[in-house]
């Protein structure tokens, strides 16, 4: 099981969640390892989310169970979009990243 935590981030204005579940995959993403993670279902009738965790190491093999502290970061996205009556209009998204805390 991967545990990985250092001191915590200094800072009220950061955002930390706990992220745990089974690693089922991970890839080189430039400089920073990318791990996905299934969070197992909470009943049989929902099914299991996946997310992405960024870190700058490796944080498990495939198939090991992990728990990780992360902390919830991205950046805002907007792009224009047409209506049904062809219409322009812009929208706001976001895109949001989990980051280890090592």
């Amino acid at each position: 099981m991967a545990e990985v935590l250092k001191a915590p981030v200094s800072g009220d204005s950061q955002a930390l969640t706990r992220i745990k579940g089974r690693i089922i995959g991970s890839r080189k993403a430039g400089k920073q390892v990318a791990t996905l993670i299934v969070i197992p279902a909470p009943d049989a009738y929902t099914s299991p989310q996946t997310v992405e965790v960024l870190s700058e190491r490796r944080l498990g093999e495939v198939q090991e169970e992990c728990a990780i502290t992360c902390r919830v970061g991205g950046f805002r996205r907007a792009y224009n979009r047409s209506d049904s009556d062809g219409r322009q209009e812009r929208v706001q998204t976001a895109d949001n990243k989990l980051y280890a805390v090592e």
